[in-house]
């Protein structure tokens, strides 16, 4: 798979990957947002820097989509 169409269809790599990133990002928001909260602040930021566009080219939402869904 060259890098030119790896976001036409997930794998289940992809997947995995997603799923690990967002049952993450729920646990350590569940243990940063009312820190944060507590102590007056009102932002809290995730970042993946492989992310990617969001969606595959086959409609299934990756990473960002997935980590945006939990944080709503």
């Amino acid at each position: 798979m060259s890098t030119d169409d790896f976001f036409e269809e997930s794998t289940e790599q992809s997947r995995i990957k997603t799923r690990i990133v967002s049952k993450y990002f729920t646990a350590w928001a569940s243990v940063i947002v009312p820190r944060t909260r507590a102590r007056g602040g009102h932002h809290v930021m995730f970042i993946d820097l492989f992310a990617g566009p969001g969606r595959y080219g086959d409609e299934v939402p990756s990473t960002p989509l997935r980590v945006l869904g939990s944080a709503v």
